[in-house]
């Protein structure tokens, strides 16, 4: 048996490759969701590791605990890039500081799109905060250099304008707001950040977020929200297969884990 875990994607330590590929016949998977424990498996004949990855293949998923058990459900996964490669051999510093310009962070997706399309997270718009430079490490931090070429592959995006009589959000205040426990939120029309921590620093020098569709984010935002807003099923097949496709059989009741 294998086993797929959650905490691989909440503290980032891969799950050794025995547990992602277990070996034998029809591939039999442990998920741990974080809260407790469900199935999942390959049919005869079906064994994942043996199909062509363009191939989309079943897998079946068994959740015996009550709320949402007992419960067998079938899943159609296509996974056109394949399985994950193999874990490191050790752990490696992976932060580092963000690229001027590139998505800093995301604040909440709009509330109008969620309550409109719940389950359509695709199609939300996301309030977004760009990356400033931190040439002395007090905002970010520390962390390793990245490559000529990492920094060429970044997304960046230039300040959308603040719609005309609208409140917006003090980019600064929000980058601080582990420290600080402000949010930032400005009335319309204020154009300095009157709090203590900005020091009254104008809109322009302190900046402000934006709402960006899902489909302009960069594609590890799209990835990081796939991760917050979509089935917590798809985001662990996707530690085996990344950027999978997942077609239930029931849409509209996804598995729970």
């Amino acid at each position: 048996m294998g086993m797929l875990s959650f905490s691989e994607i909440d503290q980032g330590v891969p799950v050794c490759d025995m547990l992602k590929t277990p070996s034998g016949g029809n591939p039999v998977w442990i998920l741990h969701g974080g809260d407790h424990f469900t199935t999942l498996f390959a049919g005869p004949g079906a064994a994942p590791d043996s199909c062509d990855a363009a191939t989309p293949f079943t897998l079946h998923h068994y959740n015996g605990l009550p709320p949402a058990g007992p419960r067998m459900a079938t899943i159609t996964v296509n996974a056109p890039n394949g399985a994950a490669p193999k874990a490191p051999e050790q752990l490696e510093e992976s932060y580092a500081k963000p690229v001027p310009g590139s998505i800093d962070g995301i604040v909440q997706a709009n509330s109008t799109d969620k309550a409109a399309r719940p389950n359509e997270w695709h199609t939300w718009r996301y309030e977004v905060v760009l990356a400033v430079a931190d040439l002395d490490d007090t905002i970010y931090g520390t962390g390793r250099e990245l490559t000529a070429e990492e920094i060429a592959a970044t997304t960046t995006f230039e300040l959308a304008p603040i719609a005309e009589g609208a409140p917006w959000r003090c980019a600064s205040c929000y980058r601080s707001r582990f420290k600080t426990m402000c949010f930032g939120i400005k009335e319309p029309g204020q154009t300095h950040c009157e709090c203590d921590h900005c020091d009254k620093k104008s809109r322009e020098e302190c900046g402000w977020s934006f709402e960006m569709p899902y489909s302009e984010l960069s594609r590890g935002w799209q990835g990081s929200m796939d991760k917050r807003h979509a089935p917590k099923i798809m985001s662990l097949l996707r530690t085996k297969w990344p950027s999978c496709s997942i077609v239930f059989d029931e849409p509209d009741k996804p598995p729970s884990v």
